[in-house]
């Protein structure tokens, strides 16, 4: 029996086709339930994509998790990739959930092109960076050195500004590259903060054999300015 669920909003110019195909064996490593699905105008999903209508999506995707299928949102790590970091936020502070991990997350779109803007530009979206202070669950950050797209600097600003935070950061990983080549190297510290988080699940649900812990989660991360890092060798 799967020991939580990931509920996984995934990047900009994917779908859930695209995505379960490249995630498939790395799930199965996972020991967890997924549950993917489309933003509005994505895929097969009807509608148009916007900042408001994904909010929306996600807290659909989310509903229908826990009041159709009766998934205890105590066991949810809501798990977002890229653009898909902007729902994964969203759900977590206006949902419960176990804990969040953002995979190369943006720390706005706007500062996707223009990094070094001092402050939050009007009409810019998914303002991830002005909201990641009131997450209060354990929240994990994976990024490449090497990212092309969105920077290594908007991780490690959002980091410091995060309760609980782990973090790694991937050497020589791209943008598109860490669900692939790199994925190793994802999958374990992603299987660490797993590990990590299990004790947080309620006595109840672990009588009810919801899920069992192997081990005891180890203490694998390293306290570095406000943000717990550790990088691959």
């Amino acid at each position: 029996m799967a020991r939580f669920t990931v509920l996984y909003s995934h990047g900009n110019a994917e779908d859930i086709g695209r995505v379960s195909q490249i995630l498939m064996q790395r799930i199965a490593k996972w020991e967890a339930d997924v549950f993917m699905y489309d933003y509005s105008g994505y895929g097969l999903s009807g509608g148009r994509p916007s900042e408001s209508n994904v909010y929306m999506d996600v807290e659909a995707a989310y509903d229908y998790l826990t009041i159709v299928l009766g998934v205890d949102p105590n066991t949810i790590v809501a798990f977002g990739r890229s653009i898909g970091s902007g729902p994964t936020i969203h759900i977590a502070l206006h949902r419960k959930v176990l804990g969040v991990v953002l995979q190369s997350p943006v720390a706005s779109v706007y500062r996707v092109k223009i990094s070094r803007v001092p402050c939050t530009i009007p009409g810019d979206i998914f303002r991830n960076i002005d909201k990641v202070n009131k997450l209060r669950v354990p929240t994990l950050i994976l990024h490449g050195t090497k990212d092309e797209v969105i920077p290594l600097s908007a991780s490690q600003k959002m980091a410091l500004k995060i309760q609980e935070v782990y973090c790694r950061w991937i050497k020589g990983a791209g943008h598109n590259d860490m669900d692939g080549p790199y994925a190793v190297y994802a999958d374990q510290a992603l299987q660490e903060f797993y590990e990590k988080i299990m004790p947080l699940i309620p006595r109840t649900l672990l009588r009810r054999g919801v899920w069992t812990s192997s081990t005891e989660p180890k203490n694998i991360w390293e306290a570095n300015k406000g943000c717990l890092s550790i990088e691959n060798s």
